[in-house]
């Protein structure tokens, strides 16, 4: 008899949606094992990895390039921040 691999994890209500995306960004878990779950929080943990991706790569040219280059980046994907 083969088992199943599976993981146990404590959650609390105000940092579940975070936990459940980082679960998905790590491959712990697939979008398609999400099937169940309100539409609402489905719509936020795709929110949420779309911001993290964001953020990654915000953060990795930032690292890597002269300051011209993330200025570049931002107009190219119309990024615009405000004081």
């Amino acid at each position: 008899m083969r088992r199943e691999i599976s993981s146990i994890i404590e959650m609390r209500k105000s940092t579940a949606i975070w936990d459940i995306a980082m679960c998905v960004r790590d491959e712990v878990i697939t979008m398609d094992e999400l099937e169940g779950f309100s539409e609402d929080l489905i719509d936020a943990v795709n929110m949420l990895l779309k911001w993290n991706f964001f953020f990654a790569e915000m953060q990795e040219l930032n690292q890597s390039s002269s300051s011209g280059h993330f200025s570049a980046w931002c107009l190219e994907r119309k990024v615009f921040f405000s004081r």
